[in-house]
This record gives structure tokens, C-alpha cells and sequence, in this order.
């Protein structure tokens, strides 16, 4: 048989691996391609990883959507730092009369000759070198006839990379940026249920609630507490993501306390058109703003957390389960006294859709009460969420 073997930190494994696995099996006609996570890669220091067991994990989640790809915990299990020629001879324990394809980056590929046991390691494999970028191919070609020349046998494939680091991924999720692109779905639901990369980590919380510290006084900023905690419970029950909902319930009122007079600079600042009503009703103001703040100034990509912020007031039509959590958790926050919320309490046990309907339902008695415009989204969020249970 063909045997690859893949190994790497893979913190995380993301769309470039895949990528670059799936074409050496198909260009080297594979049997079986092993990634091998490492569990301390001695050629780099690292700091920061995931642990051993979820680099596995996700390394798992990967091989299982794909025939002809397996992952082995040997390293792991090793323990301390790996080294090529060891692996090398635990796999050669197992598959002794087999073509084995050690798979090279570049990077690695240059280093070789200077690995522990080089000159075993060129006897027990081919070496399969994959060009990180084009111009690289030529100083590749060039090294791979050196390393023949002292007894190594070299495969150069010549393979499109995609410009991924595992390193963007882990910056990309940690400024809360989008990476839909860059991770399989079930790999990036795998790290946000599990937090990892300090994603919805203590240090970015910690950051979130200095912010509001500074911006809320001292009964706005634990209503964004509470509010926080009660999307996580929401979260949980409904099977949202816990991460984002804690977020936007932290975030909800971040701009509750701006001045009038800049709510309305902001407007102007990203070209925000204010409808009349809007216009005229100035609590309105710090759900519009602060969905603005969220994305321009602590930089938060997520479309659903914005919207969350945006409409977690009003309300409106086909909001995402998110927004309704979001919606819901700022009525029936632990620090919240009026009369009916109690029954949104007992409707949110039950029935999500239906306590939105209720809270746009409290919404538009209050303002009728107070004899003040109606926002036309929260009439939209009554009107359809009501008339599912009619």
C-alpha cells in the first residue's frame, strides 16, 4: 500500500490542510493518508495551542468526512517533543513492507537534512515537498536534487496552495472576526463549544466589561450583566451559540449613556438615515448606535451579534434565533420589575417565538399608554410572531 503521513500542530486544522491532504491522496494515489498531530513539534516553539485532545478532536472531525483519511494519537501519547525519525519507525512497525510519503511543507522540507536521524529518516520514506508558495518552486526543485544526491527520494507536487495559518484562524477568532472561510462548519462549531483560542474567554470579557465599566453607570452596567447571563441561559435552551449570545447580552446598552449629541455624530459619521420615528424617539437611538460602535470600534465582525444589538428594542420580522434571545433575555433579566414579566418569564420556558410575540405585545401597550410613536419593526415583530400561535 501508499501510505501518507501528515503531521503538524494543527491548532486548528483548517481549510488549507484539507485542501493540500485531498490533493496529495488523489496525486500520489494514497491508500491512506494518517494526520499525526504533534504534541510538542521540536523544530518551533508554540505557545497558546488548544490542548492535545482537541487538536485531536478536530483533527477526527476532519478524517471522518473523508474516505482514506484516519488520525493517529502516537504522538500524543509519546508525549514530550516529537521527532520525525520516531514516528517514522512506529509507523514502519506496522505498515514494514509499504511505500511510506512523509508530507513536507516547505519550511520543513528545507530543514530536513538537519532532523534528528536525517539519513534514517531519507531510508524509511519518500519525501513529498509541497511548495507554500509558487515562487518557492524553483529553489524546491533545486534543493530536492541535492537531497538525492545524498540518498533521499523526493516527490515535488505541484499543488495551488491556499494562503491559510492556523495563526490567522486563532487571530481571526480571538478579534471575533468572521471564519467561515477558512474552517469546515463543523470544526469552528467544534472550537466555539469549546471556547477555545480565548474565543468568549475571560480576557476578551474582561476587556468588554472594562469597556462598559467606563461608558454605563453602575445600574446599567450590572443590567448588561444580568442580561449577558440570561442569553446564556436562553442560549443553552434553545441551542444557539452560547459564545455569541453572551456578547451581544453583554454589549446590548454599550452606548445606552452616549449624549444625544453623539448618537447623532455617529449617524452622520457611517451615513445612518434615521427614519421619523427614530427620529423622534430618542431611545431608539443607543440600539442603532451601539450595533455602530460594536462593528467600527471594538471591531466585531458578526452580522448576528450586530443585528442582536440593532434590534433587541424593537424588535422585527424574521429576526435570527439570536436576536430573539437577545430580545427576550432584556425583558425578563433578573433585575427587571413590571407588571407581566413574570408570564414572558414562564412563556421563555417554553415557547421562544412566543415571548417575543409577548414582549412586542408589553412594548406597544406601553408606548399606546404613554402616547408615543410606534416603531414600525416592533409592529412587524407582533404581527408575525403572534400570528403563529392564532
Amino acid at each position: 500500500m501508499k501510505i501518507g503521513i501528515f503531521g503538524g500542530s494543527f491548532d486548528p486544522i483548517h481549510n488549507g490542510h484539507i485542501n493540500l491532504a485531498l490533493s496529495v491522496i488523489d496525486m500520489l494515489t494514497l491508500n491512506k493518508l494518517i494526520i499525526i498531530p504533534a504534541s510538542s513539534p521540536p523544530h518551533k516553539e508554540i505557545s497558546g495551542l488548544a490542548s492535545k485532545n482537541d487538536r485531536f478532536n478536530m483533527c477526527s472531525i476532519v478524517a471522518n468526512c473523508y474516505d482514506g483519511m484516519e488520525v493517529s494519537c502516537m504522538e500524543i501519547k509519546r508525549g514530550g517533543k516529537s521527532y520525525t525519525i520516531d514516528t517514522l519507525k512506529e509507523i514502519r512497525s506496522v505498515y514494514k513492507d509499504d511505500e511510506i510519503y512523509l508530507i513536507l511543507g516547505s519550511d520543513m522540507f528545507f530543514s530536513i537534512k538537519d532532523f534528528k536521524c536525517s539519513s534514517e529518516i531519507f531510508k524509511m520514506c519518500t519525501l513529498c515537498v509541497v511548495p507554500r508558495r509558487a515562487q518557492e518552486t524553483d529553489c524546491i526543485r533545486e534543493y530536492a536534487s541535492f537531497l538525492r544526491n545524498i540518498g533521499a527520494s523526493v516527490v515535488v507536487l505541484d499543488i495551488a496552495p491556499i494562503e491559510i495559518s492556523s495563526t490567522q484562524v486563532r487571530e481571526r477568532l480571538k478579534s471575533n472576526r468572521d471564519i467561515s472561510k477558512f474552517l469546515p462548519g463543523n470544526v469552528e462549531q467544534y472550537i466555539r463549544e469549546k471556547r477555545l483560542y480565548g474565543l468568549g474567554g475571560e480576557y476578551l470579557i474582561k476587556e468588554y466589561k472594562s469597556i462598559l465599566s467606563k461608558l454605563l453607570d453602575k445600574n446599567r452596567y450590572s443590567h448588561s450583566i444580568k442580561v449577558s447571563e440570561k442569553a446564556i441561559y436562553l442560549a443553552k435552551k434553545y441551542g444557539v451559540d452560547v459564545r455569541k449570545a453572551e456578547l451581544a447580552g453583554l454589549l446590548h446598552d454599550i452606548t445606552k449613556q452616549m449624549p444625544d449629541k453623539e448618537h447623532l455624530i455617529m449617524f452622520e459619521k457611517y451615513n445612518i438615515k434615521l427614519s421619523d420615528i427614530e427620529l423622534k424617539n430618542k431611545k431608539l437611538w443607543h440600539a442603532i448606535s451601539g450595533a455602530l460602535y460594536i462593528k467600527n470600534i471594538l471591531k466585531i465582525d458578526d452580522e448576528d451579534i450586530m443585528n442582536s444589538v440593532r434590534y433587541h428594542t424593537t424588535g422585527r420580522e424574521n429576526m435570527s434565533e439570536l436576536e430573539k434571545i437577545i430580545f427576550v433575555a432584556d425583558f425578563i433579566s433578573d433585575d427587571r420589575v413590571f407588571n407581566g414579566v413574570e408570564t414572558i418569564r414562564e412563556i421563555a420556558e417554553d415557547n421562544l417565538d412566543k415571548a417575543v410575540a409577548k414582549g412586542a405585545s408589553i412594548t406597544i401597550v406601553h408606548l399606546l399608554e404613554k402616547n408615543k410613536l410606534i416603531d414600525h419593526n416592533t409592529l412587524s415583530a407582533y404581527n408575525r410572531y403572534t400570528s403563529n400561535f392564532i
